[in-house]
């Protein structure tokens, strides 16, 4: 497993040889953002939110429930604070963990 704690901090450094943050981060979230207006649900699971959950970037008015699973506390925190208005509306749900830790007949609302 991965060791969060540093990943944490690499994620964090900002830097021109950050491969994952200057390359893989944005060419990953354009695709996936492409995906999800070219075939838009109401309900979207995003394992792994990074300091930036796609839901900043989605038209909210039409999801009815995003649920975000990322095992890093401070990711969770800033997805919480980002989305509050989706929190504050009950479409948001936070899990602070891995999907391996999630029982794996549990109901994602």
């Amino acid at each position: 497993m991965r060791d969060l704690q540093k990943y944490l901090h690499d994620y964090g450094e900002a830097s021109d040889d950050n491969f994952e943050l200057r390359w893989q981060v944005p060419v990953r979230r354009k695709h996936v953002l492409e995906q999800v207006r070219k075939y838009p649900h109401r309900r979207i699971l995003e394992v792994g939110c990074g300091w930036q959950s796609l839901g900043t970037e989605l038209q909210t008015g039409e999801l009815s429930q995003l649920t975000i699973v990322e095992p890093i506390k401070e990711f969770c925190e800033k997805a919480a604070q980002d989305l509050h208005g989706l929190q504050e509306s009950g479409k948001l749900e936070v899990i602070n963990d891995t999907l391996q830790h999630l029982s794996s007949g549990g109901d994602f609302h």
